[in-house]
């Protein structure tokens, strides 16, 4: 249902002249592996976010699968990365966007 709600809301967006760059992940379930890609732009840009992947993990391992399936089909120009950039992570040009969580420690740290 996820899945179809954010593919809704972007077409609304869109429709109202606001610039969508989709977030694309797989749910938990492997099986999700089937569809999460569906309906996402190919040859585009693309964002994904790598909070809660931990090296020497499942999730690490899981996360590279559907990295490696999204580059391999959706062969997006860019990839926006929230959060930490992982070894597995290539094979396109990623920019990095910083996590909330960085920026506000950077901040406090700083006096701001």
């Amino acid at each position: 249902f996820n899945h179809y709600r954010k593919h809704w809301c972007g077409r609304y967006f869109q429709e109202n002249y606001v610039t969508v760059v989709p977030t694309v992940r797989a749910s938990t379930d492997e099986r999700s592996f089937e569809w999460f890609l569906d309906g996402e732009p190919k040859n585009g840009i693309i964002a994904y976010s790598s909070m809660w992947t931990k090296k020497d993990t499942a999730t690490y391992d899981y996360s590279k699968k559907e990295w490696d399936l999204m580059i391999e089909t959706l062969k997006p120009k860019k990839v926006l990365v929230y959060g930490e950039i992982f070894d597995f992570m290539n094979g396109v040009e990623i920019e990095q966007i910083e996590t909330f969580t960085k920026t506000m420690r950077k901040r406090i740290n700083n006096n701001e």
